[in-house]
């Protein structure tokens, strides 16, 4: 697959340098902004940006959060507080300002709890969402760590928060595609989920948004897709979520035998995901 994308350095909030990706589309009729998930990287969805921007007409802005990625780790452009996952929502509003001209779409679990939240519900920049793709998105762990280990790790946060997490995803809980799990042993860029206080952040974020579906937006589409293989983001949790909302226009589509990363799974599973999501964003422009 040919690749065509951009690549640029954007100041955000705290003087943090972002690395940023724009793959263009002739004549877009919608853009995506993508968040990526803890532990990786935007660049490891190339093939799927590529694809959604060459074969749909969608443009697609993805970047590496805080802490994560070229964001973190580049020697050049990193700057001293990227390495600590704080609020990227700053970033992620300014970026909806600077492609207002389209339909916003977003895709990643982050934006359930920013669009679940009554104090950013008037926002001008979440206004422009038009819509929201929630692939995997992890509200609870398909397997949750017993209730002592998940103590200890509270108590060590408390007294020293940003020490990270010391296990790395397993390759095959993400994907059954062996070829793109090698590639993940071998990305420099790929790290541990994050710090203790990060993911207890994680954790409490997916336990609140459970517990408050009705903030739900109710006339703001929205479609699940997930694969009830997944080892990592509870497939029962999000679609109980689903059932919950208020939502106007919600779709909730499942793989079957599909694992954690739709965009890299065999028989099928990677071009059926593709083409849900296009078609459903650009149902939605």
């Amino acid at each position: 697959m040919t690749v065509f994308f951009t690549e640029s350095w954007r100041l955000g909030p705290a003087d943090t340098n972002f690395y940023v990706r724009v793959y263009e589309a002739s004549d877009a009729r919608a853009i995506l902004v993508f968040v990526h998930g803890a532990a990786e990287h935007c660049g490891r969805y190339t093939d799927m940006h590529t694809a959604l921007a060459r074969d749909h007409g969608i443009l697609v802005f993805a970047y590496d959060l805080r802490g994560y990625g070229r964001t973190a780790k580049d020697g050049t452009h990193k700057s001293p507080a990227s390495r600590r996952l704080n609020s990227n929502i700053s970033f992620f509003r300014s970026s909806l300002w600077a492609v207002h001209s389209w339909v916003a779409h977003l895709g990643g679990t982050t934006v359930l709890g920013l669009m679940t939240d009554p104090a950013r519900k008037e926002n001008p920049a979440v206004k422009l969402v038009r819509g929201v793709v929630a692939g995997s998105a992890t509200l609870a762990l398909t397997k949750p760590p017993p209730a002592p280990v998940v103590w200890l790790l509270t108590q060590i946060a408390r007294v020293s928060p940003w020490t990270l997490f010391p296990v790395r995803n397993k390759t095959e809980d993400l994907s059954r595609n062996t070829t793109t799990g090698q590639e993940y042993e071998d990305d420099p860029l790929v790290g541990v989920p994050g710090s203790l206080r990060c993911l207890s952040s994680m954790i409490k974020q997916g336990e609140l948004i459970q517990r408050t579906p009705d903030n739900w937006p109710s006339a703001l589409p929205i479609l699940f897709v997930h694969g009830d293989a997944d080892a990592l983001a509870s497939h029962t949790a999000t679609q109980k979520f689903y059932m919950n909302i208020s939502a106007d226009d919600k779709t909730w589509i499942t793989y079957a035998g599909g694992t954690h990363e739709l965009h890299n799974e065999p028989d099928g599973i990677r071009e059926k995901s593709l083409r849900d999501i296009a078609v459903f964003i650009q149902s939605h422009c």
